[in-house]
């Protein structure tokens, strides 16, 4: 495994020093969050261009939430929780001891589509209220993502369960409204992050976080 490890990273270094990034030093790194119930491999058109210009590129299948696996009732309702994941890669990058040399500590960012867009807008600080999206849905202004099909609409009806029989679900249900902001993460780009209507309005001060970008 370690062999084919620093293949790969011989051929990283390979295509960074063909299009001038400079391939004997450490390397820009970002992360990509998939959206609500995809794959990383989903978002592998925009890491493999990433790559190819010489990024160290790291894709997340957030647990609980991804199409590889059953969904489960923390990774749906408490999306706020994906930001966790991505410090959590960043943890295990810069303590690996073939990959901790190949990324710049100082220029790591994360990308991310649809909920993986309101993910990185989460490590960015941006900071979830559930509580809005549900007004939002009781509002006549509700859209189609307050009806989420199945097995999300099943995987709602088991969450309100939890609130009342699960003290330790509602403890961290609470926990929405905490900055999971990381530090470590200097850019972030959303691609139509959603839902829209659960970030505080005051989201991301731009002022304290200005290389964040939605479109």
């Amino acid at each position: 495994m370690d062999r084919a490890v620093h293949r790969a990273i011989d051929q990283h270094r390979q295509r960074r020093a063909r299009c001038g990034a400079g391939g004997g030093g450490p390397a820009s790194a970002h992360l990509l969050s998939h959206g609500n119930g995809s794959t990383a491999s989903q978002l592998a058109w925009l890491g493999t261009a990433l790559a190819a210009r010489g990024f160290v590129v790291v894709a997340v299948n957030h647990p609980g939430n991804n199409a590889l696996e059953d969904y489960t009732i923390d990774g749906l309702s408490l999306w706020w929780l994906r930001a966790v994941d991505l410090s959590a890669v960043i943890n295990a990058m810069l303590d690996d001891k073939i990959f901790r040399s190949q990324i710049d500590p100082t220029r790591i960012g994360a990308a991310g589509h649809s909920l993986g867009g309101a993910t990185v807008i989460a490590i960015a600080g941006g900071v979830a209220n559930p509580a809005q999206l549900e007004a939002f849905c009781r509002s006549p202004a509700a859209d189609a993502s307050c009806k989420p099909p199945p097995p999300a609409s099943e995987m709602r009806q088991k969450m309100l369960a939890c609130l009342t029989a699960d003290s330790d679900f509602r403890r961290r249900l609470c926990e929405a409204g905490k900055s999971y902001r990381d530090e470590r993460v200097r850019a972030v780009f959303a691609m139509a992050p959603g839902p829209g209507h659960s970030c505080e309005a005051a989201c991301i001060n731009i002022r304290n976080y200005p290389p964040a970008k939605a479109v």
